[in-house]
């Protein structure tokens, strides 16, 4: 796939729709249709050529808050999933219908596989040190030991 950066790689994908999430077409429940493939960093969606508008969407998977069941009020759509970002922002892709429970859940375990990475790898860059007079555990940038007030050798 053309797409994907460098170390990313295929998990899975099919043909779907988007639902338009702004202006008449919201309301009239409109789809773009063409592939959705998740990655082991993104969720990627490819319009068709022939679709007008925007063409590509990207979603991270460190934003994805949830991936549930969707639906329009207009036109009922059993295979919608909704996904949720942490901004706010949400995306309706309506999938086979067969597909649509492991899409949910593949969604969910490799979002949640990104956040604990990216704890993981954020935790792992503090550094911790131990004062040499008493052992008390003190940040790196620490002058003086917050147990015993030893000064701290940088």
């Amino acid at each position: 796939m053309d797409h994907l950066m460098k170390e990313e790689r295929e998990i899975f994908k099919g043909a779907a729709n988007i639902q338009y999430q702004k202006g008449p077409a919201s309301v009239l429940g409109y789809n773009k249709g063409g592939h959705l493939t998740l990655t082991n960093q993104r969720l990627i969606f490819i319009a068709h050529a022939l679709n007008i508008g925007q063409k590509e969407y990207y979603i991270p998977l460190s934003e994805i808050k949830y991936a549930q069941n969707g639906f329009h009020i207009l036109t009922p759509t059993p295979n919608m999933i909704k996904i949720e970002c942490n901004s706010g922002e949400i995306y309706k892709f309506v999938v086979k219908g067969k597909e649509k429970e492991t899409w949910k859940r593949l969604i969910m375990q490799y979002a949640l596989e990104v956040k604990q990475k990216k704890t993981v790898e954020s935790n792992t860059n503090v550094s911790v040190k131990f004062c040499s007079n008493c052992g008390n555990q003190i940040l790196a940038n620490a002058k003086f030991c917050g147990n015993c007030g030893m000064k701290i050798q940088q």
